[in-house]
């Protein structure tokens, strides 16, 4: 997976960027595989995946506004090796930003191993759904702030257990808390003025009887010799298997949705966000009676957590 993206940097633009008959300029993205990166004139990254004939009829193609799939392409791919004719088909990322063709070559080499090494078509549509999903979320509105997702992902990478942190986080904002595993619960909460008053639904600060909540609280600030969003994600898949670094970057790219463009000018000052990184009990945090007036919900409200609050260094395990 990770030798596609040196492989791409060095790739001779393609002479089209159409689908018909005609070849590609395509590197191996492996020594025996029958898969190839290919590069547009426009500079788009294009994954070819050599197939079999289908059993029935090719999957249809599909075509969205930084994504197309073409199934059943017959050409040829002009390689170092020499030429390669076949069927195949073809996944063309229609981005410039470079940060988001790193996400799909990223993306793209793991789905890979999920086929075959001729696969039918069908097998390739399925796992092709998978950036499907991933590039349509790009064009929806971020579901969390930059600012939001930055603490989150600080937090993981600094998590004394990578992996384990990184299956217990969560983007989804109907879900109550950023990172779930087991009986523990962990909030991030993060501010820009180095006060510790952090917004809270009344639900969150009332935890189901048996589990153990901890508020993350932490200082952010944009700093141009900071780190961003995409610099920690990096850093958390160096310690993660293949799967689980998929599962991070699809997480982060479908919150991010259209503020992907954004996210490589937010940087943050990481050493602040290190020395306030600071851990307290939810039994320590003001708050209302978990019993409301009939009628009253989905209450929200800021909290100030008072100097004399029970803040720890120390992770929750």
């Amino acid at each position: 997976m990770a030798d596609i993206l040196p492989a791409f940097a060095s790739l001779t633009p393609s002479p089209h960027d159409g689908t018909a008959a005609v070849s590609y300029f395509a590197l191996r993205i492996a020594d025996s595989s029958r898969n190839y990166i290919a590069k547009t004139q426009q500079g788009h990254p294009v994954l070819v995946i050599e197939t079999r004939l289908p059993v029935g009829a090719y999957p249809p193609s599909l075509k969205l506004e930084n994504l197309t799939v073409f199934h059943g392409y017959a050409g040829t791919m002009n390689t170092p090796d020499g030429v390669v004719t076949g069927v195949f088909s073809i996944v063309e990322c229609r981005v410039s930003d470079v940060a988001l063709i790193e996400s799909f070559l990223r993306l793209a080499g793991h789905l890979l191993n999920g086929l075959s090494e001729l696969p039918e078509p069908r097998a390739v549509a399925i796992e092709v759904r998978k950036l499907v999903q991933i590039f349509q979320a790009l064009r929806q509105p971020a579901v969390k702030s930059i600012q939001g997702l930055w603490a989150e992902l600080f937090v993981l990478a600094n998590s004394p257990d990578v992996p384990r942190w990184s299956l217990g986080w969560h983007t989804d904002p109907m879900e109550r808390y950023d990172f779930a595993m087991q009986r523990l619960r962990v909030e991030v909460k993060s501010s820009a003025n180095r006060v510790r008053r952090h917004h809270f639904s009344h639900e969150q600060l009332h935890p189901p009887s048996g589990i153990e909540l901890w508020i993350a609280s932490v200082f952010v600030e944009r700093s141009s010799g900071g780190i961003n969003c995409i610099e920690l994600l990096r850093e958390i898949q160096s310690e993660l298997s293949a799967d689980a670094a998929f599962a991070v970057e699809a997480k982060l790219l479908e919150a991010l949705g259209s503020d992907f463009s954004k996210v490589q000018d937010n940087r943050f000052d990481a050493a602040l966000a290190a020395d306030s990184l600071s851990f307290v009990s939810v039994s320590a945090v003001p708050r209302m009676a978990e019993d409301l007036p009939d009628g009253v919900s989905e209450l929200r409200y800021a909290v100030l957590i008072p100097q004399s609050a029970s803040l720890q260094r120390q992770w929750p395990n």
